[in-house]
């Protein structure tokens, strides 16, 4: 860990403090797991790093996504035979 300061608001050292005393944890605990919860909320949801990737090779002329996915299902139709009963 590395330690750092932060400047908090006067209600918001109130109210962290609140909840470390009700969990009986250390202030810096509370911080730590509040910046925790905001990166969480940071990280794009599988769904949304989807739409961002949705037509990302849309100009490409040298690529032909027909043939690139019957390649890709020949490739795993292979893969699955030997598992099929």
């Amino acid at each position: 860990m590395e330690r750092t300061q932060i400047y908090l608001t006067k209600e918001q050292k109130i109210v962290l403090k609140t909840i470390a005393a009700q969990k009986h944890a250390p202030l810096a605990e509370v911080v730590r797991e509040a910046v925790e919860l905001y990166i969480a909320e940071q990280k794009p949801s599988a769904t949304e790093r989807i739409n961002r990737a949705r037509g990302l090779w849309k100009d490409r002329k040298d690529l032909d996504a027909l043939a690139y996915e019957s390649e890709l299902r020949k490739e795993l139709n292979k893969r699955l035979e030997g598992f099929e009963q």
